[in-house]
C-alpha cells in the first residue's frame, strides 16, 4: 500500500481498506448482467463496513 501511496497526490491516496467474505456477482446481486457495479445494493449490503471505514 506504500508503495501505491507513493504515486498518489495526497487527496486520492488508500487511508483504508477491508477486504470482504465474497466477490461481486450477478447472482449476489452486486453486478448487472454487463459486469457493472450495482452502488446501491453494495452500499446497503456493507452499510456497517463502509461506516466502519469512513464514519469512524
Amino acid at each position: 500500500m506504500a508503495e501505491a501511496n507513493a504515486t498518489l497526490s495526497r487527496p486520492a491516496r488508500i487511508r483504508a481498506f477491508h477486504i470482504l467474505p465474497e466477490d461481486f456477482t450477478t447472482a449476489a446481486g452486486t453486478l448487472t448482467p454487463t459486469l457493472k457495479l450495482r452502488r446501491a445494493a453494495v452500499a446497503e449490503r456493507y452499510a456497517e463496513v463502509i461506516e466502519e471505514l469512513y464514519g469512524g
